[in-house]
């Protein structure tokens, strides 16, 4: 952090762009404001959820631009200068139709496709990966069809994910860096709460979303955490508009009764399409990134 702030005191930019990174930014706020540099926080911590203590600091900051629609909301309400321009993985996010296609032609014509996303963290893998790997195996009896698609970000959570599935039999392929991809050739997804539950609701891919904690973990979350859902499409909806399974709820049994329900009855999966169509269409138009760019500009002309 003291290097920063030498290098900042000696280049004495006109703005100053913080992005995400609480731990870091939060520090360098106050140092900013004392040096009589304008600043900009693009997508500042969630106070929302994580309670009101920060507010102080972001009101140093000359202006937020926020993820959410709900975010603009509330920053406002408590006296700080907020625009919600939409959301970048609106811009971000494409698929790769050449992977998808050859992807399935490796597969018979009627297999079915099952996204599965445990996590990015080895704690999370840890966490998840005995209720997923007990269902997997309990819904693989019953539809032979199924291949489920395992999407992870490195070799190395690859590896944690393969020493959990040791002598199960159930079929899968762990795909690495193609979470778009898996998406896409996946009838549904269930996955770990965290952006992945944002990227599908922009995809439209119906989802089931799951976490778990240490007791002592959830124990501490309950105390600070202050919102009703934990998946960002039910957050910017409002109202549940897709299952959420977290802590003890995210069990073998209900994680299994909600699978064969997508699997048996396109119409729930029609359902949850069209409301993610419409949570997609809150986060806002493509050209989000370039609409960012021009809120910018008045700071350093």
């Amino acid at each position: 952090v003291n290097s920063i702030k030498r290098a900042i005191k000696k280049e004495k930019p006109d703005l100053i762009i913080f992005i995400d990174a609480p731990a870091l930014n939060l520090r360098l706020i106050p140092y900013v404001k004392k040096l009589k540099i304008k600043s900009v926080y693009l997508f500042p911590p969630q106070v929302w959820a994580w309670g009101r203590k920060r507010l102080s600091l972001l009101k140093l900051v000359n202006k937020l631009i926020v993820a959410f629609p709900f975010e603009e909301k509330f920053y406002k309400e408590n006296g700080l200068k907020a625009e919600f321009l939409g959301h970048p993985l609106i811009d971000m996010i494409k698929v790769n139709p050449e992977y998808v296609s050859a992807f399935r032609e490796k597969f018979d014509e009627n297999t079915r496709f099952v996204g599965v996303f445990p996590g990015s963290r080895i704690s999370e893998i840890n966490n998840h990966m005995p209720i997923l790997r007990e269902t997997l195996e309990e819904v693989s009896a019953k539809f032979k069809d199924i291949i489920y698609l395992i999407s992870v970000p490195t070799s190395e959570i690859k590896f944690f994910i393969e020493k959990h599935l040791t002598n199960f039999t159930f079929p899968f392929e762990i795909i690495i860096s193609h979470p778009y991809e898996v998406m896409d050739l996946s009838e549904f997804i269930i996955t770990s709460s965290g952006t992945a539950t944002l990227e599908a609701t922009i995809l439209e891919v119906p989802e089931i979303i799951f976490y778990r904690l240490s007791v002592l973990n959830w124990l501490m979350a309950k105390v600070m955490v202050k919102v009703k859902y934990i998946g960002l499409p039910n957050l910017i909806h409002g109202k549940l508009v897709v299952p959420e399974l977290v802590q003890w709820r995210f069990n073998p049994s209900n994680l299994e009764y909600l699978m064969i329900k997508f699997l048996i009855d396109p119409k729930v999966l029609d359902k949850i399409s069209n409301n993610l169509r419409s949570i997609k269409g809150i986060l806002g138009e493509n050209g989000v990134l370039d609409k960012i760019g021009e809120s910018l500009t008045p700071f350093i002309t």
